[in-house]
């Protein structure tokens, strides 16, 4: 972590803290997520998640840089995006006007496309309740697949509904210049998935010793974190969301208190 200098803690969620970095020798803000070793959210789906991340490269996807293992902590660090989050965003204003709805659907529906791109296999029936569950498919809730009308990404981006006030910077033209601009830049991150596979097993497990001269890396968001998990901080992550998921079904709406971020 010695390239990185803080700046700010950005937030906190279910995976660990994220502060703003500045690397020293660039000069170049990154936002770097940390998880304390040791904790069981370090498993082979966070691995897989990383190893899908560092694949990916595309103006509409934040960008995977390294993943580093100090004495204490797992540190992500991705590309930093300044305008902050979305759903903040949309709470703040109520709702949406459809021109406003419509340019993040064009960007959303750009990355979305590249991930399918970038896929060998894609299925319609969904499986994992893991995530947040505000933004769970109301399919995942009805233990359903998704019976909506079929409609390919290309059918999509030729829509009229979807072209209208099209923005400039997700024209061809503008997205040939971001990767003839970044073409010295590789796809995929400089480290090996052996490496990062190596990472995350060390991260499993918690240090045997603090050692001289070392600091406990946790910040106040982190050490409130542990006070309030208490004695169930070992229950897995897919548990909770499950629980959650069963209140929901045994009422015939759901509840979107229940789902909502906290």
């Amino acid at each position: 972590m010695d390239t990185y200098e803080e700046v700010r803690s950005i937030g906190s969620g279910n995976f660990g803290v994220t502060r703003l970095m500045c690397n020293r020798d660039t000069g170049e803000l990154v936002a770097v997520k940390t998880i304390p070793r040791g904790n069981h959210r370090i498993n082979k789906s966070a691995y897989r998640e990383i190893i899908n991340h560092r694949s990916l490269r595309h103006p509409n996807i934040i960008q995977f840089i390294e993943a580093i293992l100090t004495h204490t902590h797992l540190a992500i660090v991705m590309e930093y995006a300044s305008g902050g989050e979305l759903f903040d965003r949309i709470v703040d204003l109520e709702r949406f006007s459809e021109d406003e709805a419509r340019y993040f659907f064009q960007q959303l529906i750009w990355g979305v496309s590249y991930c399918h791109h970038m896929s060998s296999m894609l299925h319609s029936r969904p499986k994992s309740a893991v995530g947040t569950p505000a933004y769970i498919a109301p399919e995942i809730l009805n233990l359903q697949e998704y019976d909506g009308k079929r409609i390919t990404m290309q059918e999509i981006k030729n829509h009229p509904w979807f072209l209208k006030n099209f923005p400039r910077e997700l024209t061809e033209e503008a997205q040939s210049i971001y990767f003839t601009k970044n073409d010295y830049f590789p796809t995929f991150s400089a480290q090996t998935s052996g490496e990062i596979m190596t990472f995350m097993e060390e991260a499993q497990k918690i240090p045997k010793s603090f050692g001289d001269g070392y600091i406990d890396y946790r910040s106040d968001e982190e050490e409130m974190q542990e006070e309030e998990e208490g004695p169930e901080e070992n229950e897995e992550e897919e548990d909770e969301c499950d629980k959650i998921l069963r209140e929901v079904q045994e009422k015939e709406t759901p509840n979107m208190k229940a789902l909502s971020i906290g």
